[in-house]
């Protein structure tokens, strides 16, 4: 891709409003640098999309134990944090867009948006109004059937769009309506559970700056302003989308506390049917919406290979390909190399280094029917070598190459040792004279500095190991505390599961004991 197609996609793709179909393609820098990559990798649009969506960070796996209704639960089930879903360009246009229906909403051209004239969190809500507790009229909490708001803007949808396209959020439950949050410093939200007027799973997209949310199925919020009864707090990455779900949804309240810097959140959901307002249409554009399929097909013969995406720097260069798990015949050549090294042997390096290129010809990556073109640093004739000698032996190769560099590293690991055994048996027989000559000496030394080491390491895990459970019984969730909790969940089902087994077996060995059983 040259400067003049660069300037011509930048063009296209200026406004994120106008952006439909591309789903949120945003050109700047080093996005152009990823583009001319994929080009020159013979990408396509599509396969692009999917490197970017297999390149998503998510983590399900939160684990908090707290006892509900007399239970040990886990509050957190449910919740998934999935990053880089956003890049650093498509962020700012968003903040953009923000604060510009900030803006809006302080000159009263939006309905249904609070904003302070001073400072102080603002709301705006799109797709429904929201009461979030019982007014003074004695309207209950939940969705107003009957007051207006702006519908979801156009460049909301093509968020919701990726959401459900890049698997954060399922198509059966595709948001159509959303509140946007925007935090002064100090700023906070008190501890609840979502309305079921909305329903499951919903999402929180955080901008601007990181924080951190709270979860407990006791959190609240005490007169001196301070919060208890969180068990678990979870940093917000910029970029992030979070997903609330089961138990994490549910169970747990959650709650922001005060923010250091100003923050962006847009919550979205999707309305209980028989909850919209009366006035409600949905969105036709959002209708059908249907995830990315993750698995390609491959040109490839092979079916067990596990596929990794592809990652391009801005200088254009692939950094990670698509291609099989690690191979033990690889492994075994690397060490090798390694060993070979320490002997400095260029020649057989360099002999090595082309078999293994040569048994790797045939293992080229390959991303859907397109072959993913490796860079490399071996000239022309090495090159047409390299060809000829995997043409002679297309299909042993990989294994002769593998046996070579299992009997090279075996050689030279059983040289090594007889080397060490040797050096070790000569110097104990020359400095054996002197150890016991100087033992009076060293014996007393080694005592001392052994029982203060061991009296400092000692000291030293005692107190990690009481700073440790504060910070674990305070919540403070410290390193290791996941699967101390996960532990403690398998002994509580253990015992649970053999206080009941014992029952069962002590009530039935009565019950056969009792006359005329």
């Amino acid at each position: 891709m040259n400067a003049s197609q660069i300037n011509v996609a930048s063009d296209r793709f200026c406004s994120l409003e106008q952006v439909d179909a591309v789903d949120m393609t945003l050109v700047d820098h080093e996005d152009a640098c990823r583009d001319a990559s994929c080009e020159k990798h013979k990408f396509s649009r599509e396969q692009r999309k999917l490197i970017q969506v297999m390149n998503v960070k998510r983590k399900r796996d939160f684990l908090c134990l707290e006892k509900v209704n007399g239970e040990m639960v886990n509050i957190l089930e449910g919740l998934e944090l999935h990053t880089d879903v956003f890049n650093a360009a498509e962020q700012q246009k968003i903040v953009d867009k923000v604060c510009e229906l900030q803006e809006k909403a302080r000159k009263g051209e939006l309905k249904r948006a609070f904003t302070p004239k001073g400072k102080g969190r603002s709301a705006i809500q799109f797709g429904c109004c929201f009461n979030y507790r019982t007014s003074k009229a004695g309207t209950p909490a939940g969705i107003l059937r009957h007051e207006t708001v702006e519908p979801l803007p156009a460049l909301f949808k093509v968020i919701i769009r990726r959401l459900v396209e890049w698997h954060v959020l399922p198509p059966t439950c595709v948001p159509d309506c959303c509140v946007v949050n925007i935090y002064d410093e100090g700023d906070c939200i008190p501890p609840h559970v979502d309305n079921h007027d909305f329903l499951r799973p919903f999402c929180t997209v955080s901008f601007l700056s990181e924080c951190n949310i709270l979860f407990g199925s006791n959190l609240k919020l005490e007169e001196n302003g301070e919060y208890s009864g969180g068990s678990y707090s979870l940093p917000l990455p910029v970029g992030s989308v979070l997903v609330l779900n089961g138990n994490g949804a549910n169970v747990a309240k959650h709650c922001v506390p005060e923010v250091p810097t100003k923050r962006i959140s847009i919550t979205f959901r999707k309305m209980n049917e028989s909850k919209r307002p009366i006035w409600f249409t949905p969105e036709p554009d959002l209708q059908w919406i249907q995830p990315l399929h993750l698995e390609q097909e491959s040109s490839s013969s092979s079916d067990d290979t596990q596929k990794k995406p592809v990652k391009i720097n801005k200088t254009g260069t692939t950094r990670v390909c698509m291609h099989a798990p690690l191979n033990p015949k690889h492994v075994s050549i690397c060490f090798t190399l390694y060993l070979l090294s320490l002997f400095q042997s260029r020649y057989l390096i360099h002999l090595s280094f082309y078999l293994v290129m040569a048994s790797d010809i045939q293992h080229r990556p390959v991303y859907g029917s397109t072959t993913v073109p490796r860079s490399t640093n071996i000239n022309n004739p090495v090159a047409s070598f390299l060809r000829q000698l995997q043409s002679k032996a297309p299909n042993h190769s990989g294994q002769l190459f593998g046996l070579l560099a299992f009997f090279i590293s075996g050689g030279i690991l059983l040289l090594l040792t007889g080397i060490t055994v040797t050096a070790f048996v000569l110097g104990f027989i020359a400095f054996l004279p002197i150890i016991i000559i100087s033992s009076p000496i060293w014996i007393p030394l080694f005592l001392l500095v052994s029982g203060f080491l061991s009296l400092a390491g000692m000291v030293f895990g005692t107190a990690a190991l009481i700073s440790w459970t504060y910070r674990y019984f305070k919540g403070m969730h410290p390193v290791g505390s996941d699967q101390v909790d996960y532990a403690r969940s398998r002994i509580f089902d253990t015992a649970a599961h053999v206080k009941d087994y014992a029952g069962g077996y002590i009530h039935g060995k009565q019950k056969d004991a009792a006359p005329g059983a």
